[in-house]
């Protein structure tokens, strides 16, 4: 799965914001895809790090009777070695909850005033992270929605990213004001999900 958002960014310094990632879909994926996510995760965080007002809190959010923290550690170091380079990384483990309560519990831990979530199986593009925080310059922006694709690499996968919810490739120059958001690449200002 790729993760973007096409919308003119400036150089302006980006707001501290908090990245959360749930590790439920990393059980269910094959390998390589977590592990494209990962290393993409780092090099967009590395691309971004003169930009960045603070480093980003990243932070994993996993069902402790499913996987371990050991289990996601060993992951990031064959697929992102460096990513704690460029983010204050975190690991949250929890009991039992699933894909949507990790996320609501990972915006119940965050200080900032900004909160994304990307999923652990999607793989942001360059750019995406300017592109997901630009629009809360606006202070009547409260939630920023990005465009997601999946990723195939055999006719079975192909088959599935046909037949998924997401838009296709090419509808992702049309921006909507009002549309569903997924909850696998977004961003929203913390207090106005909390309320």
């Amino acid at each position: 799965m790729q993760v973007e958002l096409e919308v003119p960014v400036t150089e302006a310094k980006l707001p501290p914001v908090t990245i959360l990632i749930e590790w439920e879909n990393a059980q269910d994926v094959e390998d390589v895809w977590v592990r494209r996510a990962l290393s993409a995760l780092q090099d967009e965080l590395q691309r971004q790090q003169s930009r960045l007002s603070e480093k980003p809190r990243v932070m994993y959010l996993f069902n402790q009777r499913a996987v371990s923290e050991q289990d996601i550690r060993r992951e990031i170091e064959i697929a992102a070695p460096r990513l704690e380079e460029f983010c204050a990384l975190e690991f949250k483990p929890t009991p039992g909850l699933t894909y949507y309560k990790l996320k609501n519990y990972g915006v119940s831990e965050t200080k900032t005033d900004l909160v994304a979530m990307v999923d652990s199986d999607a793989a942001p593009q360059p750019g995406w992270l300017p592109a997901l925080l630009q629009p809360f310059a606006d202070p009547e922006v409260m939630a920023v929605g990005g465009f997601t694709v999946l990723g195939y690499d055999n006719l079975v996968s192909k088959v599935m990213a046909l037949s998924w919810i997401f838009n296709l490739r090419s509808e992702r120059q049309q921006t909507l004001a009002r549309h569903k958001i997924h909850a696998n690449n977004c961003a929203f200002r913390t207090e106005f999900f909390r309320a």
